[in-house]
């Protein structure tokens, strides 16, 4: 058998998008990207690509946007013991899976300024890798009973070794409101005006950004585009809060879910002074 580690690209996982050195470059689109760089063989390799292990019971599924869909699953059985009792798995259409079907998913999740949610998706390509019947097979010898597949994942998901293989990839989110720990926090703090916005899905629009000021940060750190809240002021001016990138040195993304932007103001600018 052989699975691929899954990449999900594009602005669904990017909170600043070009390079603040590209003033030109193109502002990006949303979409799913699936990059075959790594190849899967086995369960134990799969669950090191994986943050969550479970059971799921498929409750809706609906268009995002452009080719992405948002899976809407009810957790039976949590392998990991880390994942809430509904998440939203999103991935390309499948019209393989139904609604009111259980299946076992492998998935790594990361939270996103500023979704509401954390945003999960499949380790490997094929969102139906193994439903909860035991249809499909972990060897592709021949078809497994339920239990026997369960023992197995059950067997994977406990080792100490599921998801080392992306431990530290995906960025960190503050959930903090304390806006002086936000200030103090953040490696870049700047007052910006923002302009051109694209509409990308219900929870981002895409702006260009007109820096004003680094209050706090190196110099080059804001990104000439930004995805933030939809329908911001254009006309008004607000801080924004980034933190570098763990895997990208240089690069910064908006990491507080309770602060995506701050409009200026004195009192705002005074807690900020006060980190």
């Amino acid at each position: 058998m052989k699975k691929y580690m899954v990449i999900v690209l594009g602005l669904l996982f990017c909170a600043a998008a070009c390079s603040a050195e590209q003033p030109e470059a193109e502002a990006p689109g949303s979409y799913v990207e699936y990059s075959s760089y790594v190849e899967l063989n086995t369960i134990d390799e799969i669950a090191e690509y994986s943050t969550n292990i479970v059971k799921a019971t498929l409750t809706s599924m609906e268009v995002f946007d452009g080719g992405t869909y948002v899976y809407l699953f009810d957790v039976t059985e949590d392998f990991t013991e880390n994942t809430p009792q509904q998440i939203h798995v999103y991935h390309r259409f499948d019209a393989q899976y139904t609604v009111g079907t259980s299946y076992y998913l492998f998935l790594h999740g990361a939270d996103l300024v500023p979704y509401p949610h954390t945003v999960y998706s499949t380790t490997v390509p094929d969102l139906d890798f193994l439903d909860a019947e035991g249809v499909q097979t972990l060897s592709g010898e021949g078809t497994r009973r339920s239990s026997q597949a369960e023992d197995v994942i059950s067997r994977a998901a406990q080792k100490e070794t599921v998801g080392s293989a992306v431990e530290g990839m995906f960025p960190k989110v503050s959930f903090t409101e304390d806006i002086s720990q936000v200030a103090d926090e953040a490696d870049v703090i700047a007052r910006v005006r923002l302009s051109q916005r694209e509409n990308i899905n219900k929870y981002i629009s895409n702006y260009e950004v007109q820096l004003l000021e680094i209050v706090k940060g190196p110099e080059g750190s804001v990104a000439a585009y930004i995805t933030l809240p939809p329908d911001l002021d254009q006309g008004k001016e607000y801080y924004i809060f980034l933190a570098e990138d763990p895997e990208i040195k240089g690069e910064y993304y908006t990491y507080s879910q309770a602060y995506p932007v701050l409009e200026v103001s004195a009192e705002a600018t005074a807690e900020i002074a006060a980190e």
